[in-house]
């Protein structure tokens, strides 16, 4: 028996199912006759990905922010796990899945549309560091956030409803661990 919430949940995220194809439509419209952001949005849609959060939080070691370093890897592992998760209980297809005219431009991933696994990770390291990041140095971690959802829905793997809500989970993960790291060493 599946618990009254998921099943509100669940049926808040279908019907935006016709939506989501009508805005996906338009921005693959708009952008793809750009083959040089083609390329550019398949080279750096794994910015949201584990291999970043490593990437990342290697270097904020070697800076010597060892603490930036450990709540970044714990946050972005957080983030990948729970937006997996969240995958299994919506089971969603993805664009191409639905509509086998659709071009993608990458290998095609795993696991469910809904929610955004790499809008996940990609907005739980910015929550994160933008906090931690002195003025000049959040833009990085902003542009890493808003370019990634955007660069899932270009290549015709996700929606834009499934980037929304990757996003809004990982600024979630992020704030709520930072809560839970800051208790804890307090």
């Amino acid at each position: 028996m599946t618990h009254p919430l998921l099943r509100r949940v669940r049926s808040l995220v279908n019907p935006i199912g016709p939506l989501d194809v009508r805005l996906a439509t338009a921005w693959r419209r708009l952008i793809r006759r750009h083959p040089a952001l083609d390329a550019l949005a398949v080279n750096t849609t794994d910015l949201g990905s584990m291999y970043t959060v490593a990437g990342a939080a290697g270097l904020l070691a070697a800076l010597g922010r060892r603490r930036d370093a450990a709540d970044l890897a714990i946050v972005g592992t957080a983030a990948w796990f729970i937006g997996q998760e969240s995958k299994r209980v919506f089971n969603r297809r993805r664009p191409f899945e639905a509509d086998p005219a659709l071009e993608r431009l990458i290998k095609p991933p795993t696991g469910s549309s809904f929610p955004s696994g790499h809008a996940t990770v990609a907005a739980a390291m910015a929550t994160l560091m933008t906090r931690r990041s002195a003025g000049g140095r959040r833009w990085p971690w902003t542009a890493i956030a808003v370019w990634v959802p955007l660069t899932r829905i270009h290549v015709g793997v996700h929606y834009p409803g499934d980037t929304a809500a990757g996003a809004v989970l990982g600024w979630s993960i992020a704030r709520s661990v930072e809560r839970l790291v800051t208790t804890t060493r307090d």
